[in-house]
């Protein structure tokens, strides 16, 4: 099964049928190709087996005029997700086509890989367009509860019960609607070794966007038969400049026995 991505598309007008004074898109003044990607940043389903090692990423445009052809930009990614071709083809009357990548699924890591994806040519570029979007890809884990621990956020200044997943296929751990109902925190963790996977835990503050995890370094001790991995953090506001609104920490206290 061929994983592709639906998104709907509001401000272009392209499928409108309804009678409208406002003029949306000037193709007399706009002969390009008025191209755009759904959102600067896509969420993709975790990737699984049954996808066929396949995976096609949506382009937009405006105008649905003949045949066209935009070219691309892939950063990272190498090695991983390897493209078709390096443009995305749109047949007459169409206004979406996709950037097909294809993988070797059984060579996939629990690591995300990131890639950022670039329209070329800022003549393809639609009137108020959104140039590029970024994405991240991860294999689908099998994971079982582990027990309870107990998370400290000095970010909200105060703690909760959490449960605790781990994977089948590793120490990759997850917990489930951590910060945020419906987010979870996901990281690698050997004992030793520490990466944390959700840099994205989910909070808005207010009108300012996401708040994004830094890690700056992370502490692992014993304490009465339980592991405490402590995270030092940056609270960071990507939306606005990547601003720093303070550094503090993060902690889980494992259930016994990990």
């Amino acid at each position: 099964m061929k994983r592709i991505l639906y998104f709907t598309i509001l401000a272009l007008g392209v499928l409108s049928a309804c009678t409208t004074d406002k003029v949306l898109y000037d193709f007399e003044e706009n002969p390009g190709v008025g191209a755009t990607f759904a959102a600067s940043s896509l969420a993709i389903p975790d990737l699984v087996a049954e996808d066929g090692g396949k995976l096609s990423i949506p382009l937009y445009r405006a105008n649905t005029k003949g045949n066209a052809s935009v070219e691309v930009l892939i950063e990272g990614g190498e090695g991983v997700f390897t493209p078709a071709k390096n443009a995305v083809d749109f047949a007459d009357g169409s206004n979406v086509a996709y950037l097909e990548f294809s993988y070797d699924y059984a060579s996939l890591s629990a690591k995300p890989v990131s890639m950022v994806i670039y329209i070329k040519n800022e003549a393809d570029v639609a009137f108020d367009g959104i140039a590029s979007t970024s994405v991240s890809l991860v294999k689908r884990l099998t994971y079982s509860s582990v027990g309870e621990g107990y998370y400290t956020s000095y970010f909200f200044g105060q703690g909760w019960p959490q449960e605790v997943l781990k994977a089948e296929e590793g120490p990759y751990y997850s917990l489930p609607s951590c910060w945020v109902n419906g987010v979870d925190l996901n990281f690698f963790f050997d004992g030793t070794d520490f990466e944390l996977y959700t840099v994205n835990p989910g909070y808005n503050y207010g009108s300012y966007g996401p708040v994004c995890l830094e890690v700056l370094d992370y502490e692992v001790v014993q304490e009465e038969g339980s592991t405490i991995l402590t995270i030092y953090v940056n609270y960071v506001l990507p939306n606005l400049d990547n601003y720093i609104l303070g550094q503090a920490m993060e902690e889980i206290a494992f259930p016994a026995g990990i």
